[in-house]
């Protein structure tokens, strides 16, 4: 009887354990995080989730300033401003998929801007007056707003159940519209090219 008890339990056991593997291999990560470069949708850090079984939806983008200024408050000698923003969207929906590897379309947006400053100054000697004075020598201040858009294909492949790497091709068009040095300075781009990203899957 203890041996007949003994089977029971460990059947038991064997059948639930069973059950539970099959269930999680069953169960695909919904979300992730992770960084990324797209040619269509910008880049940095990026987070998607799985809105339904074929579709997926991601964001990012980075943020990034940089100032630097050396003098004195009335004597500037040098002020170095650098500001950079990027955030983007794109959904994906799958085309094909196994349990390691999935095709998808996408298409997606991103918008941007960059300010970028340099302004510097040099003692100039003046020999009529026979002074120095603080000259500018160097004048950079340029800004532009981008946005963009653009369609592609992807494919991503995951690695040890939960690392997941990304690459993707597209066509993107992108207008951007600013200043160089105070002139107002109007652009439109297209591109074709790649992206790719690395990603935690959970």
């Amino acid at each position: 009887m203890k041996h007949f008890i003994l089977m029971l339990l460990l059947s038991f056991t064997m059948v639930t354990f069973a059950q539970e593997f099959e269930t999680a291999k069953q169960v695909q990560p919904r979300n992730s995080v992770g960084i990324r470069f797209s040619n269509i949708t910008g880049y940095g850090l990026s987070f998607s989730k799985r809105l339904f079984d074929n579709y997926t939806f991601k964001v990012g983008g980075i943020a990034f300033y940089d100032e630097y200024v050396k003098g004195f408050k009335d004597s500037i000698i040098q002020d170095n401003k650098n500001i950079i923003y990027d955030y983007g969207f794109e959904l994906q929906r799958d085309i094909y998929k196994t349990d390691k590897t999935r095709v998808y379309a996408l298409g997606g947006m991103y918008f941007s801007k960059e300010h970028d400053k340099n302004q510097e100054r040099d003692r100039v000697y003046d020999p009529i007056s026979g002074t120095y004075s603080n000259e500018l020598v160097t004048f950079t201040d340029d800004e532009f707003d981008k946005v963009a858009g653009g369609l592609g294909i992807g494919i991503e492949i995951t690695m040890h159940t939960r690392f997941a790497i990304n690459v993707d091709f597209g066509y993107k068009f992108q207008h951007s519209e600013g200043k160089e040095s105070g002139i107002p300075v109007e652009e439109n781009t297209t591109t074709v090219g790649l992206g790719i990203g690395l990603s935690y899957l959970y």
